[in-house]
């Protein structure tokens, strides 16, 4: 690919600079191979020398893995990383998260967090405008979503003014015992004849590559375990108790969030609905649940809010129609709840969770008694997505909860032919924070605030309860009372 383009890169001497960046870098497999096809090439006698000037992963031991490799520490979070902050670069390099176009995954695409992280890619791309990139991902991208999924990504990459190109390669065509089917994605700035390679090297048989003779200090051996159970048994559960302490350390954070709740259910005064979201938007270890505490937040308050409103929905049917029900009786008592003997019924309004489940998954957060279906989105609304919620909902009152900066992407939606008749509202951050702060702090704070804030921790212990469930665990099993050696404390 370098020979692609020379014209790009910095020559010095005998040696042609090839500056690039890589990104979701894992532990550096996208580098080593770049570094060998370098190594393959010169150009009007040339040598190639590739140049890292960036490189990022969220994961901290794959930076620490990387380091060890290159001698060079990842920057971390993509997202929180200014595109003017890096460094400009001919290449961009991105095997960009798999899981959610994945077999192995849920196949949800842009419907898991991980998905969006194409954006960022995009991102970066019409910022610096590098000469060229390459991407990675897993075969299933391809057909994902009946081909829209790919479709959409490569419109986005025209938009910003790449010739692109893609395949499926297999690694088993190209030496590696394992059959491993990639799809790469390759575009430049202007257009070239890029040629695939063909697969030229047998494979090598995974007996050839693996070692022979390992040190016994990598296996979990029969000595180990028996000091293990030496320690436990003359400390009574201190080595149980180290495991799962180790657990409850994972729990604490939401933990937290769940404390911060309890205090506000206390003293709702003493409550924001801002350092509970920041929670989740600054531990990376929890920030995948965000979509869910969005959801338990919006939840909390329409419920409670439509609550003390005691608004009434009325079914009835008239009594024109009154044959025509004796004639459907059977169905429209399954339908209607109505027969010719009682035509008429109320009940309270109500906001209902779906709760965990594939209609969740699919777009449908909360429904109403009387209409309207909720959608709540935090992280994970694109584009795409809003086309999603909007093609796989059947409802014309569809209310939609997003970040402030996400709405204006609806609103441009919505001017479209028939959305603007099927998303009636959108809700956004700013005013769920506003609303909050009335049921708590507001003229009816005395009517609103208990029933929200019970109804919210409520909510939490029900989406999370292993953190009640470890700590309740823990002191069944009396590893609270015991006082640890340093070494296991």
């Amino acid at each position: 690919m370098p020979m692609l383009f020379e014209h790009q890169l910095h020559s010095k001497n005998d040696i042609l600079e090839l500056r690039y960046i890589d990104l979701f870098c894992g532990i550096g497999g996208f580098r080593v191979a770049l570094n060998l096809a370098c190594s393959d090439y010169k150009i009007k006698k040339k040598t190639i020398k590739p140049i890292c000037v960036f490189s990022s992963d969220l994961d901290k031991q794959a930076q620490i893995t990387y380091q060890a490799n290159f001698q060079e520490y990842p920057q971390g979070d993509i997202t929180k990383i200014p595109a003017e902050s890096i460094p400009n670069h001919n290449l961009l390099l991105a095997g960009f998260p798999c899981q959610p176009f994945s077999i192995c995954g849920k196949l949800q695409g842009f419907e898991d967090t991980r998905g969006t992280l194409f954006f960022e890619i995009a991102r970066i791309l019409n910022y610096h405008k590098p000469y060229a990139f390459i991407l990675e991902n897993v075969k299933q991208l391809v057909g994902h979503n009946k081909g829209k999924t790919l479709k959409m990504i490569l419109d986005i990459l025209l938009n910003l003014g790449y010739y692109t190109d893609y395949k499926v390669l297999n690694a088993l065509n190209f030496g590696l015992p394992q059959k491993r089917e990639r799809v790469f994605i390759v575009g430049f700035r202007e257009p070239l004849s890029f040629n695939w390679p063909q697969p030229n090297r047998l494979m090598k048989p995974l007996s050839e590559i693996l070692e022979k003779s390992v040190s016994k200090f990598y296996y979990a051996s029969p000595e180990i375990l028996k000091i293990l159970d030496y320690f436990n048994k003359n400390n009574p559960g201190v080595v149980e108790r180290y495991i799962y302490y180790k657990f409850q350390e994972k729990l604490g954070i939401i933990s937290s969030v769940i404390n911060l709740i309890v205090s506000g259910v206390s003293d709702p005064k003493n409550f924001k609905l801002e350092t509970l979201l920041s929670k989740f938007r600054e531990e990376t270890k929890i920030k995948r649940s965000i979509d869910k505490c969005y959801e338990i937040i919006t939840y909390s308050l329409f419920e409670t809010v439509v609550n003390q409103l005691e608004a009434e929905i009325t079914v009835e049917v008239p009594k024109k129609n009154l044959q025509l029900l004796q004639e459907f009786s059977d169905l429209s008592q399954v339908l209607l709840n109505v027969s010719p003997e009682k035509s008429k019924w109320t009940e309270l309004a109500h906001i209902y969770r779906v709760g965990v489940t594939n209609a969740a998954d699919k777009g449908l957060d909360m429904w109403a008694n009387f209409r309207p279906v909720i959608q709540v989105k935090h992280l994970t609304l694109n584009a795409a997505q809003v086309e999603t919620i909007v093609d796989q909902i059947e409802s014309d009152h569809i209310i939609i909860v997003c970040r402030d900066a996400d709405a204006s992407v609806i609103s441009v939606l919505m001017k479209q032919i028939g959305w603007g008749k099927r998303v009636r509202s959108i809700v956004k951050e700013s005013q769920l924070l506003e609303w909050y702060h009335r049921c708590l702090e507001g003229q009816f704070s005395h009517q609103l605030a208990q029933p929200l804030m019970t109804l919210l921790q409520q909510g939490f212990d029900e989406e999370f309860p292993e953190v009640k469930g470890i700590r309740e665990f823990c002191q069944e099993r009396q590893y609270t009372e015991i006082d640890p050696p340093p070494m296991w404390q």
